[in-house]
């Protein structure tokens, strides 16, 4: 054998399997919805609150929540009613 087998549960029961890997998120600790708000933030021109809930197409409670945490986050602001991401994502 060649190579590490770090990548393959169940070696000892006989029954190996790979194991899959989540692919990395351009913002680690935030959940995909979060992190797709965040890049709409980026990209919409007008990003009011209802703008943005239009375009995310996550339920009304659900993006109130997103929003405040990524402010609490310091990945995004507020001003005037207006949403405005402090930094791009990465990739974008």
């Amino acid at each position: 054998l060649r190579g590490v087998l770090s990548d393959y549960a169940g070696l000892i029961t006989g029954v190996p399997t790979f194991r899959t890997r989540a692919p990395k998120s351009k913002y680690p600790g935030l959940t995909e919805n979060e992190s797709s708000v965040l890049e709409l933030i980026f990209r919409l021109p007008s990003r009011t609150r209802e703008r943005v809930h239009e375009a995310a197409g996550v339920p009304d409670a659900e993006l109130s929540a997103i929003l405040e945490r990524l402010e609490q986050l310091g990945y995004v602001r507020c001003i005037n009613e207006h949403y405005e991401a402090v930094t791009a994502p990465r990739g974008i």
